[in-house]
């Protein structure tokens, strides 16, 4: 089949919302963009424009090649797109389909439109199916089965998330009863599709997949979202000015727990982006704390020693006694209390034999959300 012949199947497929027969013209790993569910791998966008599609018509207008690259492909139609709740949105939209070399398969697929009266019909869609959700849950705890509210983990790496989902799960029956805990429920993109955008510093790439996380965990009853990772806190407040559900803020569990501590001069230790970037020097200069960072090379050598080994599972007597030889070298510059912010710093640094005062920013993160999961109301 040549390209051409394939943007046609793709739109006969969008028209009729057979998604098995669209995904098959898409290689394994491919994207979408698109304005409202951002940046997705292909699978997850298309399952979920047809959870929130009824059925949707299409006119077509021209299917164009690039003169240029004639591995690009662009479809300009109108799209009639009924959703769900039965609102009924008409839009102009140009789909740009890049295909990959040699292959007669989409590796991406980019959406264009004026996204103003589609975000409006979108986020009533999905606010509805929230509440929804909501009523259940209160119906639930009028009939005592479910007494708390139900924590959604959008995750970044594996062990940091383990942690973090371990932590609620072991310490919550200390409040709740014996194997008791909050619903928790986990969404994760694969690292791999974090660090594309961490390395350019594309902020906006990383608020696209964690609102893509929470989407997902908001449609499946979760109240309110944590991120035990603290390095994509730095788009933090582009995801929630679109969120569906309020967020946690790791730094600001960190912070109240040193103001409870009495620290006022906190080591920050995490990866380079975190370490020079402005999650907890903004957040603490809300309680009144200020902030010291390593030096470059030690800054280096730690971000090393993260990605090359922690978020691996990997944890080396060596690289601890490094961690431990620069909390020295902070606490020699006034530093009272270290925080451990890369989500597995804590499995790696010893609070029992480390040269300050440790705050585990994932343990933190995880009894704050205990504590809100538990409030009443």
């Amino acid at each position: 089949m040549n390209q051409k012949k394939i943007v046609s199947a793709y739109l006969r497929g969008l028209e009729k919302g057979n998604c098995n027969k669209i995904l098959e013209l898409f290689t394994n790993n491919a994207t979408v963009s698109s304005p409202l569910y951002g940046e997705v791998k292909a699978t997850d966008f298309f399952e979920q424009l047809f959870e929130d599609t009824s059925d949707s018509k299409i006119e077509l207008h021209g299917v164009f090649v690039d003169v240029s690259d004639s591995s690009k492909y662009a479809a300009h139609f109108r799209y009639d797109w009924n959703l769900k709740n039965g609102q009924r949105v008409s839009f102009s939209c140009v789909d740009i389909f890049e295909f990959e070399e040699d292959s007669s398969k989409i590796n991406h697929l980019s959406i264009v439109y004026d996204s103003k009266t589609t975000r409006e019909a979108f986020n009533e869609l999905h606010n509805k199916r929230i509440i929804n959700e909501r009523k259940l849950i209160l119906c639930e705890r009028k009939e005592g089965r479910n007494m708390t509210k139900h924590i959604g983990i959008v995750a970044c790496s594996a062990e940091g998330a383990s942690l973090c989902y371990r932590t609620i799960c072991n310490e919550a029956p200390a409040q709740m009863g014996e194997h008791m805990h909050p619903d928790v429920s986990m969404h994760t993109h694969p690292l791999g599709e974090y660090m594309v955008h961490i390395r350019s510093e594309n902020w906006q790439g990383v608020a696209n997949l964690m609102l893509s996380s929470v989407r997902k965990l908001a449609d499946i009853g979760a109240q309110f979202a944590i991120c035990p990772d603290n390095t994509i806190h730095q788009a933090f407040d582009l995801v929630t000015s679109e969120s569906p559900i309020p967020w946690l803020h790791i730094a600001e569990a960190v912070g109240q727990e040193a103001i409870s501590r009495g620290f006022r001069n906190l080591a920050i230790t995490g990866t380079k982006y975190l370490m020079t970037g402005p999650v907890y020097p903004e957040t603490l200069e809300k309680f009144g704390i200020s902030c010291k960072i390593p030096d470059k090379d030690d800054r280096e050598k730690i971000d090393t020693i993260i990605f090359k080994e922690l978020v691996n599972g990997v944890f080396m007597e060596e690289s601890r006694l490094f961690f431990n030889e620069v909390i020295q070298k902070l606490k020699e510059r006034g530093c009272d209390a270290v925080v451990l912010g890369c989500t597995e710093i804590p499995l790696l640094v010893d609070p029992n034999n480390c040269p300050l005062p440790t705050l585990d920013s994932t343990r933190l993160l995880a009894r704050a959300a205990i504590k809100e999961a538990l409030k009443e109301g």
